[in-house]
């Protein structure tokens, strides 16, 4: 297994992907859970070259708490590495921040439209910014035909797909299914900053998520119906603090005015410090045909 660190070193192996065959990318913030071995799993299983890269951006995080717990978490990858060797990964991709994004950086990907007007830009515009360019910087950098990515990552999945699509990236952006604990928290990259006792609370996000879902499948249509239900949910957990519930268009992350065939469901908290992100996917049962 390669490990690269330099910028110009990935842009002189990515040249000679064409004689390898086809190259898939797990973009990571430098945590491994579950859910990035399942892409790298099916990576593996799909491409003949699987790159994992390591890299987080300070202005993805959104307070200097948790970006404090991520510094912390990411002391030494060397446990990982091992374990992506033998996972069977062939190039990890683990950049300096001042090389991504040197002193003189100018330039910035800025999302524009509907994802421009979500919840989350209103809330962190600068967030969605930074995730865009860095998920830019890596597709021109490693030059995947694949980039594999987790369902409940909404917005890298959102941002990843619009820039693919206005920019005429070449590459095919790959949707897993979340993975879950045993409590029914998604992991994610923030889920191994959580301490245990926090992460007992945080189930309070799945609840809330199962508590929406379940009056849209008994056939509540009111958005406002169900986003009061969940909230209650999360309100009634204090060492949880609601940042926001909403139903949106799976796609566009719009949110929805009336409710239709499908909406999905989306629950941004905080617990202690840490922001959790998570959603579930509604689509209304159609009749068996004849």
């Amino acid at each position: 297994m390669r490990v690269i660190h330099e910028l110009w070193e990935m842009t002189e192996t990515a040249r000679g992907w064409l004689s390898g065959g086809t190259v898939a990318l797990v973009p990571t913030q430098g945590s491994l859970h579950p859910g990035h071995l399942a892409l790298i799993e099916a990576a593996r299983r799909e491409c003949e070259i699987c790159v994992v890269s390591f890299f987080a951006d300070p202005l993805q995080f959104t307070s200097p708490e948790e970006l404090a717990r991520h510094a912390h978490e990411q002391g030494g990858n060397e446990h990982k590495l091992r374990l992506l060797e033998r996972l069977g990964v062939d190039v990890v991709f683990a950049p300096e921040r001042e090389a991504m994004y040197p002193a003189d950086f100018a330039t910035y990907v800025t999302p524009a439209g509907v994802l421009a007007e979500c919840l989350e830009a209103r809330l962190y515009p600068q967030r969605l910014q930074a995730m865009a360019t860095t998920a830019c910087k890596l597709l021109l950098l490693v030059r995947p035909d694949i980039a594999y990515v987790l369902r409940n990552e909404v917005y890298t999945v959102a941002l990843m797909r619009r820039l693919v699509r206005d920019l005429n990236i070449d590459v095919n952006i790959s949707v897993l299914p979340e993975q879950r604990d045993a409590g029914g928290l998604a992991y994610s990259e923030n889920y191994s900053l959580l301490t245990a006792d926090e992460r007992l609370v945080a189930r309070v996000v799945y609840s809330s998520l199962l508590t929406g879902l379940g009056l849209l499948l008994a056939g509540e249509r009111r958005p406002e119906a169900v986003t009061q239900a969940m909230e209650q949910v999360i309100k009634a957990e204090p060492l949880a603090t609601l940042e926001y519930v909403a139903l949106c268009d799976p796609d566009s992350l719009a949110a929805l005015a009336g409710i239709e065939d499908r909406a999905l469901l989306l629950a941004a908290v905080r617990i202690g410090g840490v922001r959790l992100l998570d959603s579930l996917l509604w689509l209304q049962e159609r009749p068996a045909a004849g």
